[in-house]
């Protein structure tokens, strides 16, 4: 069977879908993204009780910010395409993950409970999580 006939029937052995340049770039590009989705999605819950501020709010975003992502991800996925949908949702997470390393995680105890950042930090683990979570 030449590669054509397989790439025509959409089939065959892995060893010789392998051979195919493009499959094998789109497998390891996948392979890595969910690797590190997964990783950065179980990250963010197990490391969540020592996220600045109050647990059970954090705990909420995270809740209100699962429900947002499989809804907006469905969404966005449906109207663009693949590519493009695991692009906003890798911008996303590295946003998030950005501000927690430069700001959230720089902050004292005392700056942590001042009015703007009770708002701010559960939005920077809004967007870390919908990026996770879109992925």
């Amino acid at each position: 069977m030449t590669q054509e006939e397989i790439e025509e029937k959409g089939e065959g052995k892995l060893g010789e879908m392998l051979k195919n340049v493009n499959v094998k770039k789109n497998l390891y590009t996948a392979l890595i993204t969910w690797s590190l989705g997964s990783f950065n999605f179980y990250m963010l819950t197990f490391f969540a009780k020592y996220f600045p501020g109050n647990l059970f709010i954090n705990q909420i975003v995270f809740a209100i910010s699962d429900l947002t992502a499989f809804i907006t991800a469905g969404i966005i996925s449906s109207r663009l395409r693949v590519y493009k949908s695991y692009i906003i949702g890798n911008t996303l997470g590295f946003i998030g993950g950005l501000l927690f390393i430069f700001y959230a995680d720089k902050l004292t105890p005392e700056e942590q409970e001042s009015n703007f950042n009770r708002f701010a930090i559960p939005v920077i683990i809004f967007f870390s999580r919908v990026g996770c979570q879109m992925n």
